[in-house]
């Protein structure tokens, strides 16, 4: 976690691919208080990058720190199937 204030404007960009079936990748801007709780409420904090993109793409996910903003977290996870290999 890093610290972050409410209103602030977290911005993450790459690229990302998923050349196989397996289930692609999510990737989230997740925003917490000072008691850990998580805050989020936009479905625009997070974007996924869907299976059987094979070419290299860019991307980019804006969001803004909702009141009550103290830590921030980038979290990104793939879709469980065995064989995933989103990059």
């Amino acid at each position: 976690l890093f610290p972050f204030k409410a209103g602030k404007k977290a911005r993450l960009s790459g690229y990302a691919r998923a050349p196989k079936q397996g289930g692609g990748l999510g990737v989230y801007l997740r925003f917490f208080d000072e008691k850990g709780k998580y805050l989020n409420d936009q479905p625009n904090e997070n974007l996924v990058i869907p299976e059987t993109h094979a070419e290299w793409k860019p991307y980019q996910l804006n969001a803004v720190a909702p009141a009550g903003t103290v830590k921030f977290e980038v979290w990104i996870h793939s879709f469980g199937r065995p064989g995933n290999d989103a990059q």
